[in-house]
């Protein structure tokens, strides 16, 4: 179900009046705004009510459950605060479930809850971190490879070693 669209009246590039077509979550977002310095938690939050504004039920669904994550996540007693990275482990969590039932439901011939399972990843995969690619990490390990001086097998720890710490 696609968001609720509203028009406005801007100023066209020719200097006359011209009708624009905006999405509703967009405006919202301009409008309202959601600060970059928002905690997680908030940015979900956020999220679900301009979701539940639109219509937008997959994402609200999606925006619930991850939300759910989170309170397990605070009533689960470790006294821990959430944290970018509890945060990130959070929707790693999430994601690889979602992976994991795609290639369930792909196998069973279940195509329209893959498809489902699908879209509740790249909801997910919105608020995680952006992957470097591997072209991205090729770059990083040799010039790593070039930092350390590797030359042979056995440098293989070194190279490994600042490898996990610069890609963390």
């Amino acid at each position: 179900m696609p968001g609720i669209i509203m028009q406005r009246v801007t100023e066209g590039e020719d200097g006359k009046a011209a009708l624009r077509t905006d999405d509703f979550g967009q405006f919202l977002k301009a409008i309202v705004g959601i600060p970059k310095d928002k905690n997680f938690e908030e940015k979900i939050t956020s999220e679900m009510k301009i979701a539940l504004k639109e219509g937008k039920k997959l994402r609200l669904e999606t925006l619930r459950s991850v939300k759910a994550l989170i309170l397990e996540f605070q009533k689960s007693g470790t006294g821990k605060e959430l944290n970018d990275d509890e945060a990130i482990k959070m929707l790693n969590k999430a994601a690889k479930n979602r992976k994991d039932s795609i290639a369930m439901f792909l196998q069973a011939g279940r195509t329209e809850l893959a498809e489902k399972e699908r879209n509740e990843l790249d909801i997910i995969q919105e608020f995680m971190p952006a992957q470097l690619s591997e072209e991205e990490i090729n770059d990083i390990i040799l010039a790593i490879i070039r930092k350390v001086d590797a030359k042979e097998m056995s440098d293989m720890g070194k190279v490994m070693g600042v490898s996990m710490q610069e890609l963390n």
